[in-house]
């Protein structure tokens, strides 16, 4: 499998946010080079669940500066991030019942990137029309 790359179009242009975007992405090619090294189930468990944690924390702090900036759509992120946390830990509770790894990390990749990367370009636009740096 590819490594995941956090292009210009994924950032926001907040550095705090796409420092720990950067930081979700280090740990998916983790899982990444796992499964491609043939690593066991344990071990990407281990890795996925370490994402987890660090996702939670991520949430918070992305919540708490959207709030300190009047983001307007706070609400719906904060919806948007509650319905991805669900969706990640059905997937996490998978990797223990003997699913393909593979697969695993292709539909972990997948959520983090769409549901707590991608949805944060409204974010960029709104930085960008409140001028911020």
């Amino acid at each position: 499998m590819d490594h995941i790359q956090l292009t210009d179009a994924l950032k926001t242009g907040h550095v705090q946010i796409d420092t720990e975007h950067q930081e979700l992405v280090g740990i998916l090619n983790n899982c990444i080079d796992l499964v491609d090294r043939s690593g066991s189930a344990d071990a990407v468990h281990v890795t996925l669940m370490e994402l987890q944690t660090r996702l939670k924390q991520h949430i918070v702090d992305e919540e708490d500066i959207m709030a300190q900036l009047g983001f307007t759509d706070l609400e719906m992120e904060r919806e948007e991030h509650a319905r991805g946390l669900k969706e990640l830990q059905k997937l996490l509770d998978t990797c223990q019942e003997g699913v393909d790894l593979e697969t695993l990390v292709k539909d972990v990749s997948a959520l983090i990137i769409e549901i707590f990367i991608k949805s944060d370009v409204g974010l960029k636009g709104y930085l960008q029309g409140i001028g911020y740096r």
